[in-house]
Protein backbone atom coordinates (compact mmCIF):
# COMPACT_ATOMS: atom_id res chain seq x y z
CA UNK A 1 0.00 0.00 0.00
CA UNK A 2 1.55 3.29 -1.09
CA UNK A 3 0.87 6.99 -1.54
CA UNK A 4 -2.75 8.09 -1.36
CA UNK A 5 -4.03 4.65 -0.33
CA UNK A 6 -1.62 4.45 2.60
CA UNK A 7 -2.56 7.93 3.78
CA UNK A 8 -6.25 7.10 3.50
CA UNK A 9 -5.75 3.96 5.60
CA UNK A 10 -3.91 5.99 8.28
CA UNK A 11 -6.82 8.43 8.52
CA UNK A 12 -9.54 5.77 8.47
CA UNK A 13 -11.36 5.35 11.80
CA UNK A 14 -12.46 1.89 12.89
CA UNK A 15 -15.73 0.81 14.47
CA UNK A 16 -17.66 -2.25 15.54
CA UNK A 17 -21.24 -3.07 16.54
CA UNK A 18 -22.60 -6.01 18.51
CA UNK A 19 -25.87 -7.26 19.92
CA UNK A 20 -26.14 -7.31 23.72
CA UNK A 21 -29.63 -8.78 23.77
CA UNK A 22 -33.08 -8.00 22.49
CA UNK A 23 -33.39 -4.42 21.18
CA UNK A 24 -29.95 -3.52 22.55
CA UNK A 25 -27.05 -2.92 20.19
CA UNK A 26 -23.71 -1.53 21.30
CA UNK A 27 -21.48 0.50 18.97
CA UNK A 28 -17.96 1.87 19.48
CA UNK A 29 -15.61 3.98 17.35
CA UNK A 30 -11.83 4.13 17.82
CA UNK A 31 -9.38 6.81 16.63
CA UNK A 32 -7.40 6.38 13.43
CA UNK A 33 -3.66 5.83 13.26
CA UNK A 34 -3.29 9.45 12.12
CA UNK A 35 -5.23 10.72 15.13
CA UNK A 36 -3.12 8.61 17.49
CA UNK A 37 0.10 9.95 15.99
CA UNK A 38 -1.01 13.58 15.94
CA UNK A 39 -3.06 13.63 19.14
CA UNK A 40 -6.09 14.94 17.22
CA UNK A 41 -8.80 12.94 18.95
CA UNK A 42 -11.36 13.49 21.68
CA UNK A 43 -10.71 12.57 25.28
CA UNK A 44 -12.82 9.40 25.21
CA UNK A 45 -13.67 6.76 22.65
CA UNK A 46 -17.13 7.26 21.15
CA UNK A 47 -19.72 4.60 22.00
CA UNK A 48 -23.41 4.15 22.65
CA UNK A 49 -26.47 1.92 22.56
CA UNK A 50 -29.24 1.69 19.96
CA UNK A 51 -32.38 -0.42 19.53
CA UNK A 52 -31.51 -1.94 16.15
CA UNK A 53 -28.40 -3.04 14.29
CA UNK A 54 -29.06 -0.55 11.51
CA UNK A 55 -29.32 2.32 13.99
CA UNK A 56 -26.08 1.24 15.68
CA UNK A 57 -24.22 1.09 12.35
CA UNK A 58 -25.62 4.48 11.29
CA UNK A 59 -24.56 6.08 14.55
CA UNK A 60 -21.07 4.58 14.35
CA UNK A 61 -20.65 5.79 10.76
CA UNK A 62 -21.88 9.24 11.75
CA UNK A 63 -18.91 9.42 14.12
CA UNK A 64 -16.31 7.45 12.13
CA UNK A 65 -17.21 8.90 8.75
CA UNK A 66 -18.68 7.23 5.69
CA UNK A 67 -15.36 5.48 4.94
CA UNK A 68 -15.02 4.03 8.46
CA UNK A 69 -13.53 0.55 8.63
CA UNK A 70 -15.73 -2.03 10.35
CA UNK A 71 -14.19 -4.56 12.74
CA UNK A 72 -15.95 -7.86 13.61
CA UNK A 73 -18.66 -7.83 16.28
CA UNK A 74 -16.31 -9.61 18.70
CA UNK A 75 -14.34 -6.35 19.03
CA UNK A 76 -17.42 -4.49 20.29
CA UNK A 77 -18.44 -7.31 22.63
CA UNK A 78 -14.97 -7.65 24.14
CA UNK A 79 -14.56 -3.87 24.52
CA UNK A 80 -17.93 -3.66 26.27
CA UNK A 81 -16.94 -6.48 28.62
CA UNK A 82 -13.59 -4.87 29.46
CA UNK A 83 -15.17 -1.46 29.89
CA UNK A 84 -17.58 -2.89 32.47
CA UNK A 85 -14.80 -4.77 34.25
CA UNK A 86 -12.83 -1.54 34.79
CA UNK A 87 -15.98 0.21 36.04
CA UNK A 88 -17.00 -2.61 38.38
CA UNK A 89 -13.57 -3.60 39.67
CA UNK A 90 -12.57 -6.96 41.13
CA UNK A 91 -13.27 -8.49 44.55
CA UNK A 92 -12.44 -6.28 47.50
CA UNK A 93 -8.96 -6.08 48.97
CA UNK A 94 -8.23 -7.07 52.51
CA UNK A 95 -5.65 -5.56 54.80
CA UNK A 96 -2.64 -7.50 56.10
CA UNK A 97 -4.66 -8.95 58.94
CA UNK A 98 -7.05 -10.56 56.45
CA UNK A 99 -9.99 -8.43 57.56
CA UNK A 100 -12.26 -6.61 55.10
CA UNK A 101 -12.01 -2.80 54.86
CA UNK A 102 -13.47 -0.88 57.77
CA UNK A 103 -16.89 0.68 57.38
CA UNK A 104 -16.77 4.22 56.02
CA UNK A 105 -18.89 7.20 56.93
CA UNK A 106 -18.14 9.41 53.93
CA UNK A 107 -17.02 9.39 50.31
CA UNK A 108 -15.52 12.36 48.50
CA UNK A 109 -16.37 14.20 45.29
CA UNK A 110 -13.81 16.47 43.62
CA UNK A 111 -14.58 20.05 42.69
CA UNK A 112 -12.47 22.80 41.16
CA UNK A 113 -12.19 26.27 42.63
CA UNK A 114 -13.20 28.68 39.83
CA UNK A 115 -10.75 31.34 41.04
CA UNK A 116 -7.62 29.35 41.88
CA UNK A 117 -8.35 26.44 39.49
CA UNK A 118 -7.21 24.08 42.25
CA UNK A 119 -8.93 20.79 43.00
CA UNK A 120 -10.42 20.01 46.39
CA UNK A 121 -12.91 17.46 47.75
CA UNK A 122 -16.29 17.74 49.44
CA UNK A 123 -17.73 15.04 51.70
CA UNK A 124 -20.90 13.09 50.96
CA UNK A 125 -22.36 11.03 53.79
CA UNK A 126 -22.91 7.32 53.24
CA UNK A 127 -26.57 6.67 54.02
CA UNK A 128 -26.48 2.88 53.80
CA UNK A 129 -24.42 -0.02 52.49
CA UNK A 130 -25.64 -3.30 51.03
CA UNK A 131 -23.75 -6.32 49.72
CA UNK A 132 -23.59 -4.81 46.22
CA UNK A 133 -24.03 -1.06 46.62
CA UNK A 134 -23.09 1.99 48.66
CA UNK A 135 -25.76 4.69 48.80
CA UNK A 136 -24.50 8.25 49.35
CA UNK A 137 -26.38 11.49 49.85
CA UNK A 138 -26.50 13.68 46.77
CA UNK A 139 -25.96 16.89 48.72
CA UNK A 140 -22.49 17.49 50.22
CA UNK A 141 -22.38 16.87 53.96
CA UNK A 142 -22.98 19.96 56.09
CA UNK A 143 -23.09 19.46 59.89
CA UNK A 144 -24.97 22.74 60.23
CA UNK A 145 -27.92 21.24 58.34
CA UNK A 146 -28.42 18.41 60.82
CA UNK A 147 -31.52 18.58 63.00
CA UNK A 148 -31.19 15.29 64.89
CA UNK A 149 -34.55 14.13 63.49
CA UNK A 150 -35.78 11.87 60.70
CA UNK A 151 -35.43 14.81 58.28
CA UNK A 152 -31.65 14.23 58.29
CA UNK A 153 -32.21 10.95 56.41
CA UNK A 154 -34.48 12.14 53.60
CA UNK A 155 -31.86 13.30 51.09
CA UNK A 156 -31.92 11.77 47.62
CA UNK A 157 -29.13 9.24 47.09
CA UNK A 158 -26.56 8.18 44.52
CA UNK A 159 -25.90 4.45 44.17
CA UNK A 160 -22.24 3.39 43.86
CA UNK A 161 -20.83 -0.03 43.12
CA UNK A 162 -19.43 -1.29 46.44
CA UNK A 163 -16.97 -3.74 44.91
CA UNK A 164 -15.40 -1.02 42.77
CA UNK A 165 -15.24 1.42 45.65
CA UNK A 166 -13.45 -1.06 47.90
CA UNK A 167 -11.13 -2.49 45.23
CA UNK A 168 -10.16 0.62 43.26
CA UNK A 169 -10.82 3.38 45.80
CA UNK A 170 -13.35 5.11 43.54
CA UNK A 171 -16.67 4.45 41.82
CA UNK A 172 -18.91 6.16 39.28
CA UNK A 173 -22.34 7.55 39.97
CA UNK A 174 -25.01 6.34 37.51
CA UNK A 175 -25.31 8.22 34.21
CA UNK A 176 -28.71 9.45 35.37
CA UNK A 177 -26.96 11.52 38.05
CA UNK A 178 -26.15 14.14 35.38
CA UNK A 179 -22.88 15.10 37.07
CA UNK A 180 -20.08 16.74 35.09
CA UNK A 181 -17.69 14.53 37.05
CA UNK A 182 -19.32 11.24 38.16
CA UNK A 183 -16.36 9.99 40.27
CA UNK A 184 -16.60 9.44 44.03
CA UNK A 185 -13.51 8.49 46.06
CA UNK A 186 -12.84 6.90 49.44
CA UNK A 187 -10.17 9.53 50.23
CA UNK A 188 -10.06 13.30 49.63
CA UNK A 189 -8.01 14.78 46.81
CA UNK A 190 -5.12 16.06 48.97
CA UNK A 191 -4.55 12.54 50.32
CA UNK A 192 -4.79 10.83 46.94
CA UNK A 193 -1.97 12.88 45.42
CA UNK A 194 0.42 11.24 47.89
CA UNK A 195 -1.02 7.75 47.38
CA UNK A 196 1.63 4.97 47.45
CA UNK A 197 2.52 3.46 44.07
CA UNK A 198 1.45 0.06 45.40
CA UNK A 199 -2.14 1.29 45.34
CA UNK A 200 -2.08 2.52 41.74
CA UNK A 201 -5.49 1.97 40.09
CA UNK A 202 -5.51 -0.88 37.57
CA UNK A 203 -6.41 1.42 34.66
CA UNK A 204 -3.20 3.42 35.22
CA UNK A 205 -1.14 0.26 35.62
CA UNK A 206 -2.38 -0.82 32.18
CA UNK A 207 -1.09 2.51 30.80
CA UNK A 208 2.25 2.20 32.59
CA UNK A 209 1.52 5.16 34.88
CA UNK A 210 1.30 5.77 38.61
CA UNK A 211 -1.07 7.90 40.66
CA UNK A 212 -1.36 10.82 40.43
CA UNK A 213 -1.08 11.32 36.67
CA UNK A 214 -2.30 14.24 34.58
CA UNK A 215 -4.69 14.08 31.63
CA UNK A 216 -1.75 14.95 29.35
CA UNK A 217 0.27 12.02 30.70
CA UNK A 218 -2.67 9.66 30.22
CA UNK A 219 -3.17 10.75 26.62
CA UNK A 220 0.55 10.53 25.83
CA UNK A 221 0.80 7.01 27.28
CA UNK A 222 -2.31 5.95 25.40
CA UNK A 223 -1.03 7.27 22.05
CA UNK A 224 2.28 5.47 22.51
CA UNK A 225 0.70 2.12 23.37
CA UNK A 226 -2.26 2.33 20.97
CA UNK A 227 -0.04 2.74 17.92
CA UNK A 228 1.90 -0.39 18.89
CA UNK A 229 -1.19 -2.46 19.77
CA UNK A 230 -3.50 -1.35 16.95
CA UNK A 231 -4.76 -4.43 15.00
CA UNK A 232 -4.08 -2.74 11.67
CA UNK A 233 -0.40 -2.67 12.63
CA UNK A 234 -0.33 -6.28 13.71
CA UNK A 235 -1.17 -5.64 17.35
CA UNK A 236 -3.01 -8.01 19.66
CA UNK A 237 -6.79 -7.51 19.70
CA UNK A 238 -7.23 -8.34 23.38
CA UNK A 239 -4.46 -5.99 24.45
CA UNK A 240 -5.78 -3.21 22.21
CA UNK A 241 -9.31 -3.44 23.61
CA UNK A 242 -8.08 -3.61 27.21
CA UNK A 243 -6.04 -0.46 26.56
CA UNK A 244 -9.11 1.36 25.21
CA UNK A 245 -11.16 0.53 28.30
CA UNK A 246 -8.31 1.50 30.65
CA UNK A 247 -7.78 4.79 28.82
CA UNK A 248 -11.41 5.78 29.13
CA UNK A 249 -11.42 5.01 32.86
CA UNK A 250 -8.11 6.79 33.47
CA UNK A 251 -9.44 9.99 31.91
CA UNK A 252 -12.24 10.02 34.46
CA UNK A 253 -9.86 9.35 37.32
CA UNK A 254 -7.08 11.88 36.60
CA UNK A 255 -7.00 15.66 36.74
CA UNK A 256 -5.36 18.33 34.61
Amino acid sequence: MRGADAEKARRQRTFAVASLGKDRWFWVVWPSIYQLESGEFGQENSWGYERTKAEAVDQALAVAGADGKRFPATYAKQYHKLKRSFEQGTPQRRDRSGSPPAAREYVYHDERDPLTQRWYSVRHRIAKTTQRYVYVEQRPHDPNRLTGTWIDHTDELYRLNRRTLEREGYALAPVTAELDDPMFFVTPFHERVTRPDGDTPSCLVRLGLSYPSSIAQVKAAYRHLAKRLHPDYGGDKEEFLALQAAYEQALRLCRE
